[in-house]
């Protein structure tokens, strides 16, 4: 934690954190990301960013946030359910894409559907793009996986 001090905000001063579990308990609860107009509180990002050597800068993901008042972290707790729900999400994406990679023997092109590899009744759809073969895909399953290439 010597590397980050006066980057680290007061509540994980101190603390030995995996660097996923650090960067999580650094963004706030309610952020809902940058392609979003407001957080889960209802404040616009817009009245509440700043700049800062140029930049612009969210209080939402800066360390030692002093302008917004509907600020709050996540707990520990919070924070490693988060990572190990993110991590299980890309590893349901990845599995995704290499089996539609592999069923379309690396052909890029056209659309179809196949059974999920990631859960029991789920179709994975899936689409590439015509003009640069991108993949599209969506498990028919609510919250299951999606790829977006």
């Amino acid at each position: 934690m010597s590397d980050r001090p006066r980057l680290c905000p007061p509540h994980l001063r101190g603390l030995d954190l995996e660097p996923r579990v650090f960067l999580e308990m650094c963004r706030c609860r309610y952020f809902t990301g940058l392609s979003h107009e407001y957080c889960d509180q209802g404040v616009k990002y817009l009245d509440v960013r700043r700049k800062k050597n140029g930049a612009l800068i969210h209080p939402c993901l800066e360390p030692e946030c002093t302008n917004c008042q509907h600020r709050e972290y996540p707990t520990l707790r919070e924070a490693k359910q988060q990572v190990k729900e993110s991590s299980a999400a890309y590893t349901r994406c990845v599995i995704a894409f290499t089996t539609i990679i592999k069923h379309t023997k690396g052909v890029r092109k056209g659309s179809g559907y196949l059974k999920c590899p990631n859960c029991d009744n789920g179709r994975l759809l899936y689409s590439f793009t015509p003009n640069n073969g991108h993949l599209h895909a969506r498990c028919s399953t609510p919250e299951c996986c999606a790829v977006i290439q």
